[in-house]
């Protein structure tokens, strides 16, 4: 996670020096005007440049952030409270509830979420999963061919 960090921060870094401090005019005069005959009858607007610039630097923005969430994700900002202590404090408040009798007080009633109400004696699985297990297979009702020469069954 910090390599692809530091991946995108680099990134990041080179679009915004190139947004913030190259001059886009003097880069396409170096490399692409030898490319033309007549150059400045190709040459790309100043409204061209500006928004090259403008979307470079919005780009490094978004790479900034990516990069920031990507170090974030892999624990370099941690604030919070670590696992074991939360871990600690989930003990301390499962000790701490009141109980009555009957189980307590918190105790969830048969039927809410339980499978007492749905499920036979004996068994470990709800009673509709374990009639599906052991229902027969339904019987062919029609057997074809199909027009590649394999059967095609159908059930009643």
């Amino acid at each position: 996670m910090i390599g692809a960090a530091v991946f995108t921060g680099a990134f990041a870094v080179a679009f915004l020096a190139f947004a913030l401090f190259v001059d886009p005019r003097k880069l396409w005069w170096r490399f692409r005007a030898r490319h033309f005959e007549h150059p400045e009858a190709h040459e790309p607007s100043a409204a061209s440049f500006m928004w090259r610039r403008v979307l470079l630097g919005v780009l490094g923005l978004v790479l900034v952030w990516q990069c920031v969430e990507l170090l974030s994700l892999a624990g370099v900002f941690k604030t919070g409270p670590d696992h074991a202590e939360v871990l600690e404090r989930v003990e301390n408040a499962a000790l701490n509830l009141e109980t009555g009798k009957d189980g307590g007080q918190y105790k969830m009633p048969v039927g809410e979420g339980s499978w007492a109400s749905s499920s036979t004696p004996g068994s470990r699985a709800p009673a509709t999963t374990r009639s599906r297990i052991s229902s027969p297979r339904p019987t062919p009702r029609a057997t074809a061919r199909t027009w590649n020469g394999t059967r095609s069954t159908a059930y009643a």
